[in-house]
Formats: C-alpha cells, structure tokens, sequence
C-alpha cells in the first residue's frame, strides 16, 4: 500500500462509498486532514467542514469552517441567481 504524509477522510450523508477524487454533496462535507509519515504514523493536523442550509425564503446559507470556527460563508437567492460571498474571518 502507498505511504501518504498527508491524508484526507471526508465523511458525508450522501454516499457510502466513492472512488472519485471530485465529487458534489447536497447537505454538507466534514474532511479531517491527517499528517504525518504513514497511516501507521499520522496525526489529525484540522478539521474542515462546508454547510448547507435552505432558509425559509427560499434562500441557500453556505458555511465553510475550520476546526470548528467558521471562516467564510455565503448566501446564494436562486430567484435572482445571485451570491453573495461573506468574509467571516477572525470572527
């Protein structure tokens, strides 16, 4: 088996299994980054997670956190297709 210093487990409700290195999601995406020398020898380095949420009217709320601190998000109106990226860093 290959030896990777870094490696990505991604968990998501949407599938069981993937083989893809690119893939989509509707709910949300938490990928915990371990690094090290092998998967014998790794450590968790962060966690990072990307959020979706349909409010009410109709909007869509995107959130994207690191180690559980939310760094950036956006808010997507599917009526006027248009998104609004939000800078949340150092909140």
């Amino acid at each position: 088996m290959r030896q990777y210093k870094i490696w990505n487990n991604v968990t998501t409700p949407d599938y069981k299994t993937y083989n893809s290195k690119s893939f989509g999601t509707n709910s949300y995406t938490e990928t915990t980054v371990n690094v090290g020398t092998s998967s014998q020898n790794s450590f968790e380095f962060l966690k990072h997670e990307t959020k979706h949420t349909e409010k009410d009217d109709g909007t869509r709320l995107f959130e994207f956190f690191v180690d559980n601190k939310l760094i950036k998000s956006a808010i997507y109106n599917p009526k006027t297709k248009n998104c609004q990226v939000l800078d949340n860093k150092g909140v």
